[in-house]
């Protein structure tokens, strides 16, 4: 290890070295393409991972606790969007409530219950183009943002149904 003197900055010489890495096969990773959000997304309480097919976008949900034990895993289909899901987020202040945007140029809000019965609670329809990422405001409550291919990005009220504010580029 260099002493001090030889550090004059104070940094450290690291401890690692030698380190190599290997490549992943390609068929051991998952390519969602470019402009994609959150493939799979994890809360205390539920899995959810979202699925690409000729009928539009699909999304399949999982408790924790089920997952790891041995036999049949039960699972709930959310299929409401007639396009691909492009990302999926849990709101930070209900584990029940999922965020999904599309493809088909809207975002839904599902409540799953914790016996995995689904319900479309919210379909928000601005985007003229497909939404990429939606997100979750982290310190308000039932405040959504989603940003799509169409420049805007909106600022929601869930509850409300309505645009807080908007930005287009």
């Amino acid at each position: 290890m260099p002493s001090e003197e030889e550090c004059p900055s104070g940094s450290r010489a690291a401890t690692f070295r030698h380190i190599f890495g290997q490549s992943i096969a390609r068929g051991e990773w998952f390519d969602w393409g470019a402009g994609h959000g959150s493939g799979l997304v994890a809360n205390p309480k539920f899995i959810a991972v979202a699925l690409e097919g000729s009928a539009g976008g699909q999304i399949l949900v999982g408790t924790l606790e089920d997952f790891g034990k041995h036999g049949r895993v039960g699972l709930a289909r959310l299929q409401d969007h007639t396009g691909a899901v492009t990302d999926i987020k849990w709101n930070w202040f209900n584990d029940n409530v999922l965020a999904s945007g599309s493809a088909d140029c809207s975002v839904k809000i599902w409540h799953v219950t914790d016996q995995l019965k689904t319900q479309c609670v919210r379909t928000l329809a601005r985007h003229s183009r497909r939404v990429d990422q939606v997100e979750w405001h982290t310190t308000v409550d039932n405040v959504l943002l989603s940003a799509g291919s169409d420049s805007k990005i909106f600022l929601w009220d869930v509850e409300a149904n309505s645009i807080i504010y908007e930005v287009s580029g």
